[in-house]
């Protein structure tokens, strides 16, 4: 139930990337691309790995927030995804345990920061985008 938290936490996340933030989460949609990428620092390249559950939702606002901000938002699609992730620079990884538009919204939420793993997460996930199907963006 502590949404704020969940929220300010994330978000602090979102402000450190300076130029890549990776979010990888099936369950992507319009209230995510409100609630973060408004704090996503110019210049900063943004990618989107989702399952495309919430496609629908979700591109209207990418859309809108890159026609008024001009912010670097790509979007890729690929089947298979479960965990959420979000990967700032390629250097520091975090694992949530919602998805980051429900946040604490519908019970307990864990954020864990990846640390002896984290090449080999990264690794797979960018392997992931590689191979996922383009939808916005680079």
């Amino acid at each position: 139930g502590n949404v704020f938290d969940y929220f300010s936490t994330v978000k602090g996340f979102v402000e450190q990337a300076q130029s890549d933030l990776f979010i990888v989460d099936p369950w992507l949609d319009a209230e995510f691309v409100e609630r973060y990428l408004a704090y996503v620092r110019g210049g900063t390249q943004v990618r989107l790995l989702t399952s495309g559950n919430k496609m629908a939702k979700l591109l209207p606002a990418v859309d809108a927030f890159v026609a008024q901000t001009k912010g670097l938002v790509a979007v890729r699609e690929s089947a298979g995804l479960h965990g959420r992730f979000l990967f700032i620079d390629g250097r520091v990884g975090f694992q949530s345990d919602p998805s980051f538009k429900d946040g604490a919204k519908n019970a307990d939420a864990v954020v864990l920061e990846i640390l002896d793993v984290l090449p080999e997460v990264v690794a797979k996930f960018e392997d992931h985008w590689s191979n996922a199907t383009r939808i916005r963006g680079a």
